[in-house]
């Protein structure tokens, strides 16, 4: 493989101006220049306001200025850091395309704030042409750093709830984030190789406890030349709490190990503290960090964390190419060469390589991480999927609602994860956009009780906001049609809802959010779900009973089997759809065992069933022989 052209930009101020020099590489021989006007008071030719004005206006990025901050200006800035850099520089050619690793060089935090991904020498920002542009206070002893295969990561995703805080959405996100990696790597789920906090609290444990590899804190920052600050909340309390990047890049200094080798600070302003910033306080400890340097809307630093942490864990992109390449993985419009948030996020870095050991690819058939809700239920969800896809082509009805039941234990619950995991997966045009409501505890106005159920499931003020809550959320894919998934927790005796007001809700999604969806283009998706304590099948003509006759235009219904007892053909199946590599004589003895002790119930039969496949998986990753050989011992499983 062909090494990478590597250049260093070291800056500096001595005698009251800026120096520079440009070497390639660790060589110590250089191109010296002087005074490049890059200071505060320099300006751009044909811009009246000073590069010190300019940089503040754009870390602020409020609306007027990003109007003015346009292509043209974005390219004219760039030429600039170009002539007073590179350019001075006349006997060198530099290659336009190709895999070209810059570093600027400084202490200085002016010079830090440039944008310098706008670099380019004729028009076409670098950035786009293989260029990757990051930040360092020193060229010298940088080492190279081995991320481990499966690494450990550590989530901190906060969620506060106060004034000038609008929702992250954190929880939905991390709920993406987990089912990505651990699509490609079994082991980035929780309670393996991967561990997420909210609370302030929660921090330092967590880092003691996982000794990560990794870490990500997604949800809102506060910065300026004066403070840069992250806003948490402690484990018991939602209030907001601000804390300096320096308390929290103390807390790894006490708690986090060498190994702890890439932080990605998503969140607003990361960077624009200069000295106090995350990449300047985290860059000591931490040998890659990336930041946002302007305010990030929050669909698109979802987007950008999915891209971004895909990058790298999954195609095993060093941070330096994942940054530069993340623009092109984007279709958003927040990330459009047109403004300016196309230049987030930004790197600080101090290592030399990155070596890293990218999952091996494998059949979904071979290692499918949500097995654990596609066990049997498959005349359930055959009739849900087929429904859905028809709905999707032939744009009718509006939304699909399925209620189903099953006694404590039978896995009611986990039947609405499989539609979210198991749809996503299979339906490729639709973006399917989760939303868990708590039941209302009472119903003396039902509509104003639903509407308010759904506001705050939301997030939003009001159900008027549905619509644009909807349009907001779709903006993370555009190529697919936005279905709202409305996923309620099961429904017990003694609930405010019975079977009884099913009519009354479904009534009130005919009436109410049917108008919204068609107005966003969407389409809906309900699941509601009943526990049986007693008998089921009296649930079931219940359920029968109270809709029979429900006919609603936009609306339609149905009332799924009864979510049985596991025999042994189901255990056989699973284990042969996804390869689980048991030999047949172990298998049946394994598997007629776990029965025996779980008489069927289908939460106790995951939980032994998975004890198998972990160690199946384990041992495949580490031997790549098969698991087991007749003749072994059995207790071991």
């Amino acid at each position: 493989m062909t090494e990478p052209e590597r250049w260093f930009v070291e800056l500096w101020m001595e005698g009251g101006s800026h120096q520079g020099r440009i070497h390639r590489g660790s060589s110590d021989r250089g191109f010296s220049f002087e005074a490049p006007a890059l200071g505060p008071d320099a300006t751009i030719p044909g811009w009246p306001e000073t590069l010190g004005t300019l940089l503040e206006r754009l870390l602020k990025l409020d609306v007027s200025f990003e109007r003015i901050f346009d292509e043209r200006l974005q390219v004219e800035l760039g030429k600039h850091l170009w002539t007073q850099t590179f350019g001075r520089i006349d006997n060198l050619d530099f290659p336009e395309e190709g895999d070209v690793e810059v570093q600027i060089v400084t202490e200085d935090e002016h010079l830090a704030r440039l944008p310098w991904v706008l670099l380019n020498r004729r028009g076409p920002f670098l950035c786009a042409c293989g260029w990757s542009v990051a930040l360092t206070r020193s060229a010298a002893g940088q080492e190279d750093y081995i991320l481990s295969p499966s690494p450990k990561m550590l989530i901190v995703a906060p969620e506060p709830v106060g004034p000038g805080l609008p929702p992250t959405h954190a929880a939905s996100h991390v709920e993406d984030l987990e089912r990505m990696l651990c699509e490609a790597d079994h082991r980035l789920q929780r309670g393996k190789n991967l561990q997420v906090v909210s609370g302030w609290d929660e921090v330092g444990p967590a880092l003691q406890q996982l000794q990560p590899h990794l870490l990500y804190y997604y949800g809102h920052g506060r910065g300026s030349a004066a403070r840069s600050r992250l806003v948490f909340t402690r484990s018991s309390d939602p209030k907001p709490l601000e804390v300096p990047v320096a308390d929290f890049a103390h807390e790894l200094r006490r708690f986090a190990g060498p190994q702890l080798l890439f932080a990605y600070i998503n969140c607003c302003q990361g960077d624009a503290g200069g000295l106090l910033g995350a990449g300047w306080q985290l860059g000591e400890v931490v040998p890659a960090v990336v930041t946002n340097r302007t305010l990030a809307y929050v669909p698109a630093a979802r987007a950008q964390g999915l891209e971004l942490w895909r990058a790298l864990l999954i195609e095993g992109d060093p941070p330096h190419s994942a940054v530069a390449n993340l623009h092109a993985r984007l279709e958003i419009p927040e990330q459009s060469f047109g403004n300016t948030r196309w230049m987030n996020p930004v790197l600080h870095r101090r290592y030399a390589r990155w070596i890293s050991t990218p999952p091996r690819r494998r059949s979904r058939l071979d290692r499918d991480p949500h097995w654990n809700v596609k066990l049997d239920r498959s005349n359930q969800f055959g009739r849900v999927f087929n429904d859905t896809d028809l709905m999707l082509y032939e744009k009718r009805p509006r939304v699909l609602a399925y209620i189903w039941y099953g006694e404590e234990g039978q896995g009611v619950d986990l039947f609405h994860q499989r539609f979210q995991v198991e749809l996503q997966e299979r339906l490729k045009k639709a973006l399917l956009l989760e939303v868990k409501p708590e039941w209302p505890q009472e119903l003396r106005n039902p509509y104003r009780s639903f509407a308010d159920m759904i506001a705050h499931a939301c997030d939003i003020q009001d159900l008027s906001d549905f619509t644009a809550w909807v349009r907001s959320e779709g903006q993370i894919d555009r190529r697919r049609t936005p279905l709202v998934h409305v996923r309620h927790e099961p429904l017990n005796q003694g609930e405010a809802v019975k079977p009884s007001t099913l009519k009354t809700y479904l009534e009130w999604w005919n009436k109410q959010l049917v108008p919204c969806l068609e107005e966003a283009k969407a389409f809906g998706l309900l699941g509601i779900s009943f526990l049986a304590q007693k008998n089921p099948a009296r649930l079931r003509d219940r359920l029968n009973q109270e809709l029979g006759g429900l006919d609603l235009d936009d609306v339609t219904f149905t009332v799924l089997d009864e979510l049985e007892e596991l025999v042994l053909q189901d255990l056989r199946t699973f284990l042969k759809g996804h390869h689980v590599a048991l030999p047949p004589s172990l298998r049946d003895n394994v598997l007629a065992r776990i029965l025996e002790k779980t008489g069927g119930r289908y939460e106790m039969t995951l939980e032994e069933l998975k004890r198998v496949v972990d160690k199946a998986w384990d041992d495949e990753d580490q031997a790549e022989e098969p698991v087991a050989q007749p003749g072994d011992n059995e207790d071991d499983w």
